[in-house]
């Protein structure tokens, strides 16, 4: 499920959280699995980055579908 970082089957604000932090290499921020870290990659660029958490949020924000999550940019 791509925005799904944390890996609970829903795409939520947490998700953004989570990555954005992972992202500011956080030291306090919990491990994100290997499957998180594919959910993440919603720009499909092989890179996990800012472009991944955006996308997330646009889609919270009903700025996007669901289905232009995990689409190659």
């Amino acid at each position: 499920l791509y925005g799904d970082v944390d890996c609970n089957g829903k795409v939520e604000i947490a998700d953004v959280v989570l990555l954005s932090r992972y992202i500011a290499q956080d030291e306090n921020v919990k491990t994100i699995s290997e499957q998180g870290l594919v959910n993440a990659d919603c720009v499909k660029d092989g890179n996990v980055d800012m472009d991944d958490a955006t996308a997330i949020a646009r889609y919270l924000a009903h700025l996007i579908e669901a289905s232009e999550l995990g689409k190659a940019s």
